[in-house]
């Protein structure tokens, strides 16, 4: 193979990579320079127009859709000279922009349908397999996410290296009990090495890290790829959605950890990115630092006055916590801390139903709120728990803890909570086995818990 064609080849290759990683402009750009070194390639023209489409974070609109007509019309005209393969790829893509934007839906459909054929027609092409499995992840009909899973695993089966099948593999093991392959999928991916572009491949793991409660697994797996969304940055590249997502995962796993410091320099990129998103005054919560609290600017933070009541109640400061709770807008009172601080205020008064209530109500918001690799920053149902723990219902407390576990698996604070409910309930192998589980994941961890801090 001549320089050129190796050349010519590794830019295809790495077009499709940046595809598979969710970089549309990268993939663009990869094969808009294969087709400038070689302007008889059809496939260049072909990767184009695919990297202009869809995928299940970004739908095609109608002017990718109008850019992409033209590409795909080169591809098609240029593919005499490609291989037999190749030329079916280049057909199924020109179904997606056969007619006009208003038709985009049913051509997505003959898109998907022609897929469905070359993948049955090429059973061991894994990228093949992985192009119609993309196909059908980015239906806005509803995904078959059993069918994409089946299709990754056969990819991995030939290849385990497979970047698109081990990124499809987690998805679809979101909301799967079994996350055996998940995880599996996401120690492949944190062994391999990704460009700045790849940064979303590098981002996966940290999916299936969350949903099995490894939550210190999720924190490397978000810095690995925050680190790759910094270097695109730095080169003038657009870092995109994924860099905040990156700090989100990173930040509120680092909130589940007792690792304060690690939890506030995750804090401090949120508010670098959007300073109107900013952190401090929730992770301030979280750890229990209710004098940094009450020393915050309101003037820097304008939602700070549900933190400070709650500040306020946690430092034996009743009165003066419920009149700053009654003197906050309605939006704060039932924002997440002003539930919570007005649960602490229920239970201040003796009022452990009002304050279980509450907690029950948005802990159930929260539940349908957050989903797969999202977490609240303070869940709900382990202050729950704590309130049981702390009125002595130790058998309301283990079953809250639980409920806590089966939501945010190995949760610690709810670890820690069961073992202090176990124990006063008289259950000691079932405290002993809970507190070793708490210890395995709070190693490390900068901050001490008693059940106050739940």
């Amino acid at each position: 193979m001549s320089v050129a064609a190796l050349a010519l080849s590794a830019l295809l290759d790495r077009g499709l990579l940046d595809y598979y990683a969710y970089d549309r402009d990268a993939s663009f750009g990869a094969y808009r320079e294969a087709a400038a070194l070689d302007p008889t390639s059809a496939m260049a023209y072909w990767g184009q127009a695919l990297a202009l489409g869809p995928n299940i974070n970004e739908p095609l609109d109608a002017a990718g859709f109008a850019q992409a007509q033209p590409l795909i019309a080169r591809a098609v005209a240029a593919e005499a000279t490609a291989a037999p393969r190749d030329r079916d790829l280049i057909d199924a893509l020109a179904a997606r922009y056969a007619g006009a934007w208003d038709d985009h839906d049913r051509d997505e459909a003959a898109y998907r349908e022609r897929m469905a054929l070359l993948a049955a027609k090429y059973p061991a092409d894994d990228d093949v397999a992985m192009l119609y499995a993309e196909a059908l992840a980015d239906s806005r009909q509803g995904i078959d996410w059993t069918r994409v899973g089946t299709l990754a695993a056969g990819v991995i089966a030939r290849d385990p290296q497979h970047p698109m099948a081990n990124h499809l593999c987690i998805h679809a093991d979101d909301d799967s009990a079994e996350r055996a392959s998940a995880v599996a999928c996401a120690e492949r991916l944190d062994a391999m090495t990704f460009a700045p572009e790849q940064e979303h491949l590098a981002h996966m793991p940290a999916h299936a890290w969350i949903e099995t409660g490894a939550y210190a697994a999720a924190v490397a797996s978000s810095e690995r790829a925050y680190a790759l969304a910094e270097r695109l940055a730095q080169s003038g590249a657009d870092p995109s959605v994924y860099e905040a997502h990156d700090v989100a995962i990173g930040y509120t796993a680092a909130m589940f950890l007792g690792d304060e410091r690690r939890a506030m320099i995750w804090a401090d990129r949120a508010r670098a990115l959007d300073p109107s998103r900013d952190q401090t005054s929730a992770v301030l919560v979280r750890f229990g630092r209710w004098a940094d609290v009450l020393a915050e600017s309101d003037e820097r933070d304008a939602a700070l006055g549900a933190a400070k009541a709650l500040a306020l109640v946690r430092t034996g400061e009743t009165d003066r916590a419920r009149r700053t709770f009654d003197e906050l807008p309605e939006a704060e009172k039932t924002s997440p801390l002003g539930i919570l601080a007005r649960a602490r205020l229920d239970e201040r008064a003796g009022k452990t139903n009002a304050a279980g209530h509450a907690l029950r109500v948005l802990a159930s918001q929260q539940f349908a709120n957050y989903d797969a690799e999202y977490l609240p920053p303070h869940p709900a149902i382990e202050a729950l728990g704590g309130l049981y723990l702390r009125s002595g219902a130790y058998a309301d407390a283990i079953a809250a803890f639980r409920e806590a576990l089966a939501h945010y698996p190995a949760d610690p604070r709810a670890l820690y909570g069961l073992s202090v409910a176990y124990r006063k309930a008289g259950k000691g192998p079932e405290s002993a086995a809970a507190t070793a589980a708490f210890l395995r994941r709070w190693e490390g961890a900068d901050t001490a818990l008693s059940p106050d801090d739940i």
